[in-house]
């Protein structure tokens, strides 16, 4: 997805018709979310129309031919969108392999840090499935975050009433079990953040705003070996979901700024 200084940048290409039909998909996409860069391409569009119905000016052709060699030089340091596309495509492969094996890692770190991790199956096998979810969020955090969202709170959910039933809550354990999310959550979240420093604040605040999700949910399944109170449905219910829920609501929020033209 372009950002707002993008379309800005190639709104009067667009408006005369000499962007490709790749670049004029994913501007066409932008515009048709963004009310002010919608405006200003609609500006755009008109001044361009205005303009055309007027007479040809009798300029000089050395004057003529002076203009289009400045313009030349101005062409040859451009960087064309198709140059910062593929960086930011390099950008992508570096992130999934880095943000998975960070989710991977932090996961791994609380499971050794537990005192008396549990070993039964139907524990390791939840454990497995929920880290391996976040394992895949991580690796595709670049594409989305309400995605990323809705996914890690309904496999937290589902894993949830696999393990528990009834149970109590313990307020002390509770906020063990959310510190822990929350930690692991901004472990991976912050990592991407210092991968992409070099992208664009909207790309990163969109990444790791996904990567964060995966990393809660990271969480949820070590506490699933770890967690003490991991049997009791209410306990998965409030701390666990919950964690979950309180992170995706937090990176949602980050993620999606108000949008305006730059």
């Amino acid at each position: 997805m372009l950002t707002c200084k993008e379309i800005t940048a190639l709104a009067t290409d667009y408006s005369e018709g000499h962007l490709g039909a790749a670049e004029r998909g994913l501007f066409d996409a932008h515009v048709a979310g963004c009310d002010g860069c919608a405006a200003w391409t609609k500006q755009l569009q008109t001044a361009a129309r205005a303009v055309g119905r007027l007479p040809a000016p009798a300029l000089p052709l050395a004057h003529r031919a002076a203009l289009l060699a400045l313009f030349d030089e101005w062409a040859v340091g451009r960087v064309a969108p198709e140059a910062v596309g593929a960086g930011w495509s390099g950008s992508k492969r570096r992130l999934a392999g880095a943000a998975a094996f960070a989710t991977l890692a932090v996961f791994g770190v609380v499971v050794a840090m537990a005192h008396h991790p549990s070993r039964l199956p139907q524990d390791l096998g939840i454990a497995g499935a929920l880290v391996s979810v976040a394992m895949v969020l991580a690796a595709l955090g670049h594409r989305f975050t309400f995605g990323s969202a809705a996914v890690a709170v309904s496999t937290s959910f589902g894993a949830a009433l696999l393990a528990g039933t009834g149970g109590s809550l313990e307020l002390s354990t509770g906020l063990e079990c959310l510190l822990i999310v929350g930690v692991t959550s901004a472990g991976v979240g912050g990592a991407t953040w210092g991968w992409l420093r070099r992208e664009p604040v909207e790309r990163r605040r969109h990444a790791a705003g996904s990567s964060a999700i995966a990393g809660a949910l990271a969480g949820v399944a070590a506490l699933q070996l770890a967690c003490g109170a991991h049997a009791s449905l209410v306990h998965l219910l409030t701390f666990h979901v919950g964690g979950i829920v309180v992170v995706a609501a937090a990176a949602l929020m980050a993620s999606s700024p108000a949008r305006r033209p730059a």
